[in-house]
């Protein structure tokens, strides 16, 4: 077997060619190495098999680089100059002794951005995982997706026990009538749009007013009426008045549909099994995050919403645009919206090829628990020259996503990793494209994010 020669010009642009993208983080680093029988251009059509590797970590930093000057490289870098350079900054810390196995594996090492706008860095495995759908492709997904309620009904878990103080609207071994039945009138389906607005108190978050709208936009409920402590001063309401008022609207054809959904129905200790959930019902097209309300209602509905100031959100405003979002999906389809589809179903659907997703976290094809099971279903999934079972496979190690504080575990560490790389490279088959990559990470979640937003308002 021998590694091709590929020159610096080309070498990002046949990457490209492929139907895995190049675009990384200014602070990634990608390697590749192809293995072929003899030399061969990867614009011919000879490889059969894309193997990914994502490491987090594995970035320029690790060999002394500032992302600063990463992103100034234009091009291909020689993997025997970038292993001279200092491991993690430290010159006495030598990076070729650390990871022999990358100089064996790989010849270059480019450095290449993943997308991002206003300050904010979108996700790299989105970006690699994931591509934009032709426009000619559209059509034919929002003429074959178009839906009714039931196909966007999410039926709750009903056997959870609540906490205490929660009211539950359970109908046992029911299920939403047929499309049909509520077509010809024997059962009636009721749409109810539900929004809540907080505020903040000494003893956190605290539901300050509930809004419900029908799918005429008609107002039925709306209680608290505001979140100004001026409004909220002679208040007497209670939580268990709402909850009993609200039980009074929801029945077994029910269907409650909000943004965030889950977040209004805990504020409120209510729980119902039928929900549609607009956060999820729309996908954001620049990255794997949920969408905000304000923004799909400026790109769907060209409404300005959440725009009062220091008088926050209309929770009526917002009901009203839950409802209007959830008819446009029924009108033009559940994948209308859809701008990208994940790289899985464009090499299928064009080359009937079959990929495999090996990962330590539960949305993979094949979650593992741990870096060895990860290293070893790997190996087994590329170990049989003779009968290639998948075309692309995609795999993270996410061992230097917590570095050790001393460099000497910190070399242990990546010693273990380059041992990694070549007992996968070793097992490769021939005709296979070897990239191993990086990806910016982060422990911040959305709980998180909640939290620094209740911070800045109660600093308000």
């Amino acid at each position: 077997k021998k590694r091709t020669n590929i020159s610096d010009e080309s070498l990002e642009k046949d990457i490209k060619r492929k139907p895995i993208k190049a675009r990384r983080n200014s602070r990634n680093e990608l390697a590749v190495s192809l293995r072929e029988r003899s030399p061969v251009s990867l614009y011919e059509q000879t490889i059969e098999t894309d193997f990914t590797l994502m490491i987090p970590g594995f970035d320029p930093g690790m060999f002394g680089m500032s992302g600063e000057s990463a992103i100034m490289i234009n091009r291909p870098i020689e993997i025997s100059r970038l292993l001279e350079r200092g491991l993690y900054g430290d010159q006495t810390q030598n990076a070729r002794e650390a990871l022999p196995a990358l100089s064996q594996v790989f010849s270059h090492a480019c450095v290449t951005q993943a997308p991002g706008e206003n300050g904010k860095l979108h996700s790299s495995f989105f970006s690699l995982m994931s591509c934009y759908i032709p426009e000619v492709y559209k059509k034919y997904l929002s003429d074959r997706s178009k839906v009714n309620v039931n196909d966007v009904t999410d039926t709750v878990d009903d056997s959870k026990s609540l906490p205490p103080g929660w009211v539950e609207i359970n109908y046992p071994e029911y299920r939403p009538p047929s499309q049909e039945q509520y077509s010809d009138g024997r059962a009636e389906l009721r749409i109810l749009a539900i929004d809540c607005e907080m505020c903040i108190t000494a003893d956190g978050p605290a539901l300050t007013r509930v809004s419900v709208v029908d799918d005429k936009l008609k107002v039925l409920y709306d209680s608290f009426s505001g979140i100004t402590e001026e409004i909220l001063h002679d208040v007497t309401v209670t939580i268990k008045d709402v909850q009993t008022q609200i039980s009074e609207l929801v029945d077994k054809n029910t269907v409650l549909v909000g943004h965030s959904l889950e977040c209004d129905l805990k504020a409120l200790r209510f729980a119902h099994p039928f929900i549609i959930d607009t956060s999820i019902l729309y996908s954001d097209p620049r990255n794997s995050y949920k969408p905000k309300l304000k923004n799909l209602a400026k790109m769907w509905l060209d409404r300005n919403i959440q725009s009062k100031g220091p008088r926050g959100h209309d929770s009526i405003e917002d009901a009203m645009t839950c409802m209007d979002l959830l008819k446009i999906k029924l009108n033009r389809g559940l994948d209308f919206d859809k701008t990208h589809e994940s790289i899985f179903e464009r090499i299928y659907r064009m080359t009937g090829s079959t990929t495999a997703v090996v990962d330590r976290e539960a949305k993979a094809d094949l979650y593992v628990d741990g870096a060895k099971k990860v290293l070893d279903a790997l190996i087994e999934i590329v170990s049989n020259d003779q009968n290639i079972l998948y075309n692309l496979v995609f795999g993270r190690f996410l061992d230097l996503k917590t570095l050790p504080d001393d460099m000497d575990g910190r070399i242990s560490l990546v010693k273990r990793l380059g041992e990694r790389i070549n007992k996968i490279y070793d097992k490769l088959p021939v005709k296979t494209m070897f990239i191993v990559t990086s990806e910016q990470f982060s422990d911040w979640t959305e709980h998180d994010e909640q939290e620094l937003q209740n911070a800045y308002l109660k600093a308000k």
